[in-house]
């Protein structure tokens, strides 16, 4: 036997069974000894011994009877587990694939509004200042172009003005004409 190495042995039938009393519980089954033959006929086997392995046989049976039920429901409380596992990844799986694709329209609209906001900064850069636009005001009531007449209207002014006096004229020459005719008759009619 080497230094290092210890053995163990298998505990003695004999010795277990003055270690427990008879009839005590170990875990959750009885445990029992085997009972002296009785003395009716040394070779015919107790009837008692009889009954009591058979009852012990049956216990045994019916224990595994319902470890058998338990594992089987276990088997299918496992995979019932598994298919929801299996059904739950999908579904997150699909969520985080909508979740990435939802991220990446957001991040290309932000891009798209913050070049629209830089152009809009660039074309506001190029507009007038308030103090100008001001200093422009003032300028314009000071001169007040509203006043002012474009050439088109002075010369439709003027052509006005000239007609308005040539009619004048010409009504004054049609009198002259007129009260000459009535002279030119009555001094015909005199004889003159």
């Amino acid at each position: 036997m080497d230094i290092g190495t210890t053995k163990t042995q298998a505990p003695n039938p004999a010795q277990l069974g003055t270690n427990v009393p008879q009839g005590n519980v170990v875990g959750s089954a009885k445990l029992g000894m085997p009972q002296a033959p009785s003395a009716k006929a040394p070779g015919i086997p107790n009837t008692l011994d009889f009954k009591n392995v058979n009852d012990q046989i049956s216990n045994i049976t019916r224990r595994l009877k319902l470890l058998e039920e338990r594992l089987t429901a276990l088997k299918s409380k496992s995979t019932m587990l598994e298919e929801n596992e299996m059904a739950e990844k999908k579904v997150f799986e699909k969520q985080t694939k909508d979740l990435a694709t939802q991220i990446k329209d957001v991040k290309l609209s932000v891009s798209q509004v913050r070049d629209d906001v830089i152009l809009i900064i660039k074309e506001l850069q190029t507009l007038a200042k308030k103090d100008k636009v001001d200093m422009l005001e003032k300028y314009i009531e000071m001169w007040s172009p509203i006043n002012y007449v474009s050439q088109n209207e002075v010369q439709k002014l003027i052509k006005d003005t000239v007609e308005e006096a040539l009619k004048d004229m010409n009504l004054k020459v049609q009198e002259e004409k007129y009260i000459e005719n009535i002279i030119d008759k009555k001094l015909q009619e005199r004889g003159m």
